[in-house]
């Protein structure tokens, strides 16, 4: 979803943003409505991007601590 996609700066800067701010901020910068079911769709699609990217390095520890220990 685009909104999910504008969304990735946003909860990288606040990642505890709330649905209603979600919501607001749609209303304030798009004029449209959003549904809270939406939103909350919106929201955890985002912070699976941006959480994504930590998991992937996360699961590189491994290597990282293989490779020093030889």
């Amino acid at each position: 979803m685009w909104l999910s996609e504008t969304l990735d700066r946003t909860l990288i800067e606040n990642p505890k943003l709330k649905i209603n701010d979600v919501r607001q901020r749609a209303l304030r910068k798009w004029i449209t409505h959003v549904l809270i079911s939406t939103t909350r769709k919106v929201r955890t699609m985002a912070a699976d991007i941006v959480d994504g990217s930590f998991k992937e390095q996360y699961k590189r520890i491994y290597d990282y601590a293989h490779l020093k220990s030889t």
